[in-house]
């Protein structure tokens, strides 16, 4: 049987649940699936469990991730999708940054098409990624300073064509990227 959830609620078109014995927050959209921002992270619901989540679901009907929503979040590891496959389609500038542990995220969210402005920025535990072929845009300083020593962009032997068109200024810069 599953835990019951520590916490539940409500934000815009997102419903959240905290389980504290799994350490996991899972996200949930409905109608728009759009997650309504904040300047600073204080002012998100979950963000008193900001210590304690692990590990990030983004369920079915999440088509946003909203600006700092998870900035700073120094003990978040993984971000990863309920199901095979996200409909996430925009993950805003700051979501991640700051979030030093993060070490895996998940490469099926095969409808994001934006990866904002310093969006994981300073995710030092972030050795590898995938970029799914999808993206269209990734921001400038997106993942400056993470942790990177490989990127990936899926092609067509993988599933189809990149949709890639812009990678903002420095989006790479501070990382052990070799370009080999």
């Amino acid at each position: 049987a599953d835990a019951a959830a520590t916490d539940r609620g409500a934000l815009g078109d997102i419903n959240w649940s905290y389980y504290e014995s799994e350490q996991k927050l899972i996200l949930v959209g409905y109608n728009a699936g759009i997650m309504p921002g904040y300047s600073n992270e204080e002012s998100y619901p979950w963000y008193k469990y900001r210590d304690n989540i692990k590990t990030l679901v983004i369920g079915s009907g999440v088509h946003s991730i909203a600006s700092y929503a998870f900035y700073n979040y120094k003990n978040l590891e993984e971000v990863t999708p309920a199901d095979y496959v996200s409909p996430l389609e925009r993950i805003d500038e700051y979501a991640f940054a700051k979030c030093v542990k993060l070490n895996y995220v998940s490469n099926f969210f095969w409808d994001l098409k934006t990866i904002g402005d310093s969006a994981f920025r300073d995710t030092y535990s972030l050795k590898k990624h995938t970029i799914s072929f999808s993206v269209e845009n990734i921001g400038q300083y997106a993942f400056y300073a993470s942790g990177l020593t490989s990127v990936t962009f899926q092609d067509e032997e993988d599933y189809k064509a990149s949709s890639l068109k812009t990678i903002g200024r420095e989006a790479f810069s501070g990382t052990k990227l070799t370009g080999e």
